[in-house]
């Protein structure tokens, strides 16, 4: 488990705007911290707790100006759950991992997403 007690969320804003947006150039990174010292991650609450806060700050680094057509909305909920598994992959905990995995459709995708990134 990491010795650090926080972890930067970000998103690669490239990936996400190969096709339009111009509020952002391509390229730009946006992170978020995402502090955890307060938590226990060797159980499922605190595993929980720093989930929600990752899953936060994720909607918040690959947010973009509306409106949205189905193409956009469909590169922003990619660029939130590659964002969610990045973060996850980077704490290396156990629990947190489990709870993460629980909540994705497939274990397998989860992988590959998180390979991916």
């Amino acid at each position: 488990m990491r010795t650090k007690m926080s972890l930067l969320v970000a998103a690669i804003a490239a990936v996400l705007l190969s096709g339009g947006a111009q509020a952002l150039s391509v390229g730009d990174v946006r992170q978020r911290v995402v502090n955890y010292s307060d938590l226990n991650l060797s159980n499922e609450a605190g595993a929980a707790v720093l989930y929600q806060r990752i899953t936060h700050a994720a909607h918040i680094v690959c947010q973009l100006p509306m409106p949205w057509d189905g193409v956009i909305a469909a590169r922003v909920r990619t660029c939130i759950q590659s964002a969610k598994a990045r973060s996850v992959s980077e704490v290396n905990a156990p629990a947190l991992t489990r709870y993460f995995e629980s909540r994705q459709k497939t274990p397998a995708a989860v992988a590959m997403t998180a390979r991916e990134s």
